[in-house]
């Protein structure tokens, strides 16, 4: 979101499939993907702007390494 939240960061690649855009986002200094699925009906974003995460619990799903 642009709008003020409490986790932001800096996007830092942004890259389109389609179906999903997938951002970088660098948050405190570490990189962070984040995928939106049918981003024809969300905000797109562009590399280098500031953005707030907003995290619905449902949809969350962390990855590690």
């Amino acid at each position: 979101s642009d709008t003020e939240g409490e986790l932001g960061g800096k996007v830092r690649r942004v890259t389109y499939y389609g179906s999903k855009t997938e951002y970088e986002i660098v948050i405190n200094g570490e990189p962070l993907i984040v995928e939106i699925y049918n981003p024809q009906i969300s905000k797109q974003f562009s590399e280098g702007e500031f953005v707030y995460l907003k995290l619905d619990a449902e949809c969350v799903r962390i990855l590690k390494d």
